[in-house]
């Protein structure tokens, strides 16, 4: 089974968003979340299985919990994601290749009846320009922000766009304060120059107007980070780092 990105433009409903707003909680890292045995079986099953979906800033193989692999994964980590996250559902599994950084975007995506939780990634392997992995990796990070998206801009066309790269994460075309819709912006704020010279000069920096950063989670062997999937967040600039692609288990997880 391929599981695929869907987005379709459609507003939640007021339950939903009632619901998922009741779960939201900040963003967090837990640098032991596996042990060494778990995370070298988790990276070779990374780093040999074959993406299936291409996109311009990653690429993405998606399963379900029913299949064999998502069958394992849920068996070794679900009791220790109970307790760190709380009670959920499992919506996906996916190994995802970093090609370009992502620019700020939410990881959310419409559902009929659903109620998206929180997406947490695994990181998997980090591999330098000359195609190496050093030890320890380079160091590379994700930034979370505390503002929300929730998709109340939605116009309710209802027409699907499938991929893994979404809306917003490719053009940067839009910044995140004018977005409508966008919650707990900061007007005047403003994010340092250091700060954005340093993790995030793949897009302009006036598109950190009016964020304020939640949380900034290194990649690292054996850790896990989590956001809520209205949550925004991005990449830092790791080409610019001397990393040629890095590689993670996201498991995006439903109320």
């Amino acid at each position: 089974m391929n599981v695929q990105h869907q987005f379709i433009d459609k507003s939640f409903s007021t339950h939903q968003l009632e619901k998922m707003k009741q779960g939201n909680s900040a963003s967090n890292a837990d640098y032991e979340f596996l042990t060494q045995s778990e995370f070298d079986k988790l990276r070779r099953m990374c780093l040999t299985i074959e993406y299936h979906e291409k996109g311009k800033v990653s690429n993405y193989k998606g399963f379900s919990a029913d299949e064999p692999a998502g069958q394992m994964i849920q068996k070794m980590l679900n009791d220790r994601l109970v307790k760190w996250i709380g009670p959920h559902n499992i919506d996906f599994f996916a190994f995802n290749e970093a090609i370009e950084p992502w620019k700020i975007h939410a990881d959310l995506r419409w559902h009929e009846t659903k109620i998206p939780y929180k997406m947490v990634l695994v990181p998997m392997d980090v591999e330098a320009i000359d195609n190496t992995t050093s030890d320890p990796w380079i160091p590379t990070y994700t930034i979370a922000f505390d503002q929300r998206d929730y998709l109340e801009d939605s116009t309710n066309t209802g027409e699907s766009h499938a991929g893994n790269d979404g809306p917003y994460a490719t053009t940067g075309k839009t910044r995140i304060c004018d977005k409508p819709g966008t919650h707990h912006l900061k007007p005047g704020y403003h994010i340092t120059h250091e700060e954005h010279e340093k993790y995030m000069s793949h897009f302009p920096y006036d598109h950190l107007d009016s964020l304020t950063i939640d949380n900034i989670f290194e990649w690292k062997p054996r850790s896990a980070g989590y956001w809520d999937n209205n949550q925004m967040h991005c990449a830092d600039n790791f080409i610019k780092r001397g990393i040629k692609t890095k590689k993670c288990l996201m498991i995006c997880t439903l109320l």
